[in-house]
């Protein structure tokens, strides 16, 4: 079995050299609280929705101000005192008037419900923003990232998940609802004849019960291969699911209980790598699972980006 990947996730990122545009204080205390105030408030309705991680994700922009990067919207700030934001080049537009931000979850990721922006001007106004989602982009030359932008994007071709609206909690906050649950594996934004600013973003997919994840047949347990790539230990079954569920590129786990009197056990996560960094050579290489003896296998059938291969 082999799984496919995103956010090519190893679990180790590199975090980009802190910019000199920095947010104020106030902006800080929002990026603190923001999350624990939405979950109290039942902005975030935490047993209907669960946040997608967006670890290692890449991102691609029309324009880049000097100092930001795309990645500084998604980034989680590991090490970092201060929050990092993306801004747009101010007066950089593509050929069809717009400012835009590509996120790429890696794999095709199920039932996207809701978007929560963070931006860092108390004055700024988000309700053009719009948000997409599709299953097909063009190649990597499209998106910017240096590269001059000669041709807008073919917005028709994608599924409009609704524009922000702004949040009651915080006027540095912005909310989008979709109008039904998507799927794909980019996620889009856009403005126009406007800048991008974004500090924070998140991404709140609808929760599947567990229907994601079927067993695999323990005959062939012994042959399936994929890449390891996660290792969380004293961990129930359903904590395993879960976090398998909230990262894109998981495409199955191995979970091996401590002893039938323990519930608790080790999670073992597994994905097929599409990274061809030379450095991840050792990621590249699929090897055997072995999950054999009160090991149970299963394979998450909502990421569509690959398959456990036999």
């Amino acid at each position: 079995m082999a799984i496919s990947a995103h956010h090519t996730p190893t679990q180790t990122s590199t975090q980009p050299a802190l910019p000199s545009r920095l947010l104020s204080p106030p902006v800080d205390m929002v990026l603190l609280g923001f999350f624990t105030l939405a979950l109290f408030t039942g902005s975030i309705n935490s047993s209907r929705v669960q946040l997608l991680s967006l670890k290692n994700a890449r991102a691609y922009a029309n324009s880049v101000a000097e100092d930001s990067l795309p990645t500084y919207a998604i980034d989680e700030e590991e090490g970092v005192n201060l929050p990092t934001c993306f801004h747009s080049k101010m007066g950089h537009f593509d050929p069809d008037g717009f400012s835009w931000l590509v996120i790429d979850l890696g794999v095709v990721t199920q039932n996207i419900t809701e978007i929560y922006l963070v931006h860092n001007s108390n004055t700024a106004d988000v309700s053009d923003l719009e948000v997409f989602v599709t299953t097909y982009m063009h190649s990597v030359t499209h998106y910017g990232g240096g590269v001059k932008v000669t041709a807008g994007l073919p917005w028709d071709a994608y599924s409009l998940c609704n524009t922000a609206t702004s949040d009651l909690h915080s006027v540095n906050s912005a909310t989008v609802h979709c109008a039904t649950p998507l799927h794909g594996r980019w996620l889009l934004l856009r403005r126009q004849q406007q800048p991008l600013q974004l500090c924070l973003l998140a991404i709140y997919v609808r929760k599947n019960e567990n229907r994601c994840f079927k067993p695999v047949d323990p005959i062939l347990n012994f042959y399936a291969r994929a890449n390891e790539f996660r290792l969380e230990r004293h961990i129930s079954l359903e904590q395993c699911r879960e976090s398998c569920a909230g990262t894109p590129s998981c495409q199955g786990l191995a979970f091996s209980k401590r002893s039938q009197r323990h519930s608790t056990g080790l999670c073992r996560l597994f994905r097929e790598s599409t990274t061809t960094d030379v450095n991840d050579d050792v990621e590249n290489t699929s090897q055997l699972i072995k999950c054999e003896e009160d090991c149970q296998l299963e394979q998450n059938e909502c990421n569509l980006g690959g398959h456990l291969r036999i």
